[in-house]
């Protein structure tokens, strides 16, 4: 294998597929380790976990095909540190499998394992659809935070991805907390269908996407693997086995008192009082009635503050319901719109964050009741 290459591009490349390691796997050290993959205009690389991989394509002028796996972490640090603005060639010996790597004056070698033993999964080869990768990136951002991350919960750790007539619904819930988000597809499927995906894979796919093109989804038959394609990176995953609460129930119906804030300033006021609820458990209170919102949060020790936003709108009677804060702040950060609209019911029922002009995104958080969660 012999190649040319832009130190740049091929520093970006690896850090595409990099965090799909798994450099701890003292039994597979190759999960450690990221593929290069030579072959006439290009270099693709690629990065495997067993459970999950990243594939990356990159421009480069190659005289000698071939293949080799090198240490990911050694091997994308030093690339980092090279020269911009100029090119590296790479060389394999094949014997010995060792790649070289040039940019004069600077050179190195790593050794490298026969790329025969990586693992990758089997793409699926089935119909695909496609989306808008702006719309899916925005989804991802406003679902995938809202997984569980316990392990002893598996399917809460995974995100429902629904599929029915020409619109995929996403779904994250970790019993405290869940959001949904609608994203269009370009045509219907066939007939509706589930597949539970890691919320890691696609909070790695939400990084990963840029704001333009499509997002080819392909699933088995066997509803067991995924692929997704944009640009020139594919990311194939296991889905999760099992199946999904019916976390619709959780969302209300009917809607007793709502507000319209600016977002940006309820995610403000939110961040302040997370100062003072820190050691009451994060729990911070919510009073709505017709002069504004007041967030407050009082500390057993250090005090108290509060903010009050004035309303763009609000209808029926006062409330005062309790959180914790970093769900709160979770949820805002996630959106980028102007506007946010806040639905309550009553003190011990979910309250429910939403879009003011779409019913595209719906995220519902259980309330604290006397500063436990």
């Amino acid at each position: 294998m012999q190649l040319t290459c832009l130190n740049e591009t091929l520093s970006v490349g690896l850090s595409r597929v990099g965090r799909a390691t798994f450099p701890r796997a003292s039994a597979l050290p190759i999960l450690g380790h990221v593929l290069l993959d030579a072959t006439p205009g290009a270099l693709t690389l690629a990065a495997s976990n067993l459970e999950w991989h990243v594939v990356q394509q990159i421009p480069a002028e190659v005289t000698d095909p071939g293949r080799v796996t090198v240490p990911a972490a050694a091997f994308a640090e030093w690339v980092k540190m090279l020269p911009g603005g100029l090119t590296s060639e790479l060389t394999l010996d094949a014997t010995s499998l060792t790649l070289s790597v040039a940019c004069e004056p600077v050179k190195a070698s790593f050794r490298g394992l026969d790329a025969t033993e990586f693992p990758l999964l089997p793409e699926p080869d089935a119909d695909s659809v496609e989306v808008e990768a702006t719309a899916l990136r925005a989804a991802l951002t406003r679902v995938a935070f809202a997984a569980s991350e316990d392990a002893a919960r598996p399917v809460l750790m995974a995100v429902l991805a629904h599929f029915a007539g020409q619109t995929l619904t996403l779904a994250a819930a970790d019993g405290y907390r869940l959001s949904e988000a609608h994203v269009p597809l370009t045509a219907p499927v066939a007939a509706p269908f589930d597949v539970l995906i890691p919320a890691p894979v696609l909070a790695e796919v939400q990084r990963l996407l840029g704001r333009e093109g499509t997002v080819t989804l392909t699933v088995t038959d066997l509803r067991d693997r995924i692929a997704l394609h944009f640009d020139a990176t594919t990311v194939v995953s296991q889905v999760v086995a099992g199946t999904y609460p019916n976390y619709k129930a959780v969302i209300p119906t009917s809607t007793a008192t709502e507000a319209t804030l600016e977002r940006a300033a309820v995610l403000h006021a939110c961040q302040r009082a997370r100062i003072f609820a820190r050691d009451v458990g994060g729990m911070v209170r919510l009073h709505l009635d017709d002069t504004g919102l007041a967030v407050t949060a009082e500390s057993t020790t250090g005090g108290e503050g509060s903010t009050v936003i004035p309303l763009v709108s609000q209808q029926g009677p006062a409330l005062d319901i309790a959180f914790q804060v970093d769900f709160l702040i979770q949820a805002l950060a996630a959106l980028d719109t102007s506007l946010v609209g806040l639905r309550f019911n009553s003190a011990r029922q979910p309250g429910v964050i939403g879009l003011t002009n779409a019913d595209t995104f719906v995220h519902a958080v259980m309330p604290m009741d006397g500063g436990r969660q």
